[in-house]
C-alpha cells in the first residue's frame, strides 16, 4: 500500500472514529495528528487521486456532524451554518448553488 493510499485511509478513520464528546474533526486537528501541514494536505488533495476521494469524503462525514449537531441542539444551528458554507460543505456536487431539499416525515 502507497503512503498516499495510508494518508487516504488514516484521514477517513480520523473523522468516522473522532469522539463526539471532543467536537468535530477538523482536517487541521488530523494534519496535527500525523504531523503535516494543514495546507500541504490540501495540496495532497488537489495532486493524488486517493487523497482527494478520501478528503471529500470526510467533508461528507462532516457536514453529516454538524447537521446533526445542529438538528440535536448540541451545537448552534447558525453556527454550523456559518461552518458548512465556510467549508463549502453544502455546496451541490455539479457546482449548483440551490438549496438542499429537504422532506420530513412524522410517523
Amino acid at each position: 500500500m502507497t503512503a498516499k493510499k495510508q494518508l487516504s485511509q488514516s484521514m477517513v478513520d480520523f473523522f468516522q472514529s473522532y469522539d463526539a464528546a471532543e467536537g468535530v474533526p477538523s482536517f487541521e486537528k488530523f494534519a496535527d495528528a500525523v504531523g503535516i501541514d494543514s495546507e500541504e494536505l490540501l495540496e495532497l488533495s488537489r495532486q493524488s487521486l486517493s487523497v482527494g476521494r478520501a478528503y471529500r469524503r470526510c467533508l461528507a462525514i462532516l457536514r453529516d456532524r454538524l447537521t446533526d449537531g445542529a438538528l440535536l441542539r448540541r451545537y448552534d444551528p447558525s453556527f454550523c451554518k456559518y461552518a458548512l458554507d465556510s467549508l463549502n460543505c453544502a455546496v451541490v456536487d455539479s457546482g449548483e448553488k440551490a438549496p438542499l431539499e429537504v422532506e420530513i416525515k412524522i410517523v
